[in-house]
């Protein structure tokens, strides 16, 4: 996907970005894009917070304890932050400009936002995990 002025052009369509907004779509949100539905309002599976009830029955269809996936979920966070300080790094090195370092910055944003999100979850992972 690649942004052409204030429209991001995939091979399958073309999204304006005034019409969206990036938190409830963000990267591979996923939904009926043509329904009414999904439109009016805007919807994406980002829409509704994960909980650590979420997190604790997700950890046990795969197999974990709830201290196995609180572990797992502080380790995923730390790597998530690592990798975007190190995207936005390697990203800037290439000369970008304003527009498209305004753009990182709120997607990096998001990202970080969600992370928080979730590791103020796992501490309750265990807990969650027992009244399953």
């Amino acid at each position: 996907m690649k942004r052409i002025g204030n429209t991001l052009v995939s091979r399958f369509r073309h999204i304006s970005l005034s019409m969206i907004s990036l938190p409830q779509y963000f990267a591979m949100s996923i939904g009926d894009w043509e329904s009414e539905d999904f439109q009016n309002p805007p919807k994406g599976n980002f829409q509704c917070p994960i909980t650590s009830y979420d997190l604790a029955e997700f950890g046990a269809l795969l197999g974990f304890s709830g201290p196995k996936m609180a572990s797992i979920l502080v380790e995923t966070v730390g790597a998530i932050k690592s990798a975007v300080k190190e995207t936005i790094r390697l990203t800037e090195a290439q000369g970008i400009d304003k527009g498209e370092r305004e753009h990182i910055e709120l997607c990096a944003s998001l990202i970080r936002t969600e992370c928080d999100h979730l590791l103020a979850q796992a501490d309750s992972v265990p807990e969650m995990s027992e009244l399953l």
